[in-house]
């Protein structure tokens, strides 16, 4: 009969499941042990250039604005150092002058983490048009990333 009368023991089962669920719901949430990084499915990307420094100006135009589109991206978060487990993209500007005078040149070679896939693409056009290089070089580095990733998935 003091069942009856006292509220505290009749709550008592729902505090119980109330304090389980809790424990449940604290260790359901992440620790901390993992960075943003390693949380998001976003590929790193960690990029190399290999345009020589002593270039000309053009090429180093060039340079700089594919670095800031590839840095604009929103498929990839760019790498703060290399690792194994990151995407690697190494690229090159130069003017090749032994096809046809004034051709720009922009190489690209994306390596698959740990040592994976290599993949190997260039675009070349005349340096009057040397504005719309970076954009197709993007483009074709997205699309190999994106497509390598869902494949891999």
């Amino acid at each position: 009969m003091a069942f009856k009368n006292n509220p505290l023991l009749r709550a008592r089962p729902l505090m119980i499941v109330g304090a389980l669920m809790l424990l449940l719901m604290l260790a359901w949430l992440p620790t901390g042990d993992m960075d943003a990084e390693q949380r998001s499915h976003k590929p790193l990307l960690w990029i190399v250039d290999n345009t020589a420094s002593d270039s000309d100006a053009l090429v180093l135009n060039v340079r700089d604005d594919l670095q800031q589109r590839l840095s604009q991206r929103h498929e990839w978060r760019l790498a703060k150092q290399p690792e194994p487990h990151v995407w690697q993209l190494t690229l090159q500007v130069f003017v090749d002058s032994s096809q046809q005078p004034d051709q720009l040149r922009l190489e690209g070679e994306l390596q698959a983490p740990h040592q994976g896939e290599l993949k190997r693409f260039a675009i070349e056009g005349k340096t009057d048009v040397a504005g719309l290089l970076p954009e197709q070089y993007v483009k074709i580095a997205t699309q190999l990333l994106t497509s390598a990733t869902e494949t891999a998935e």
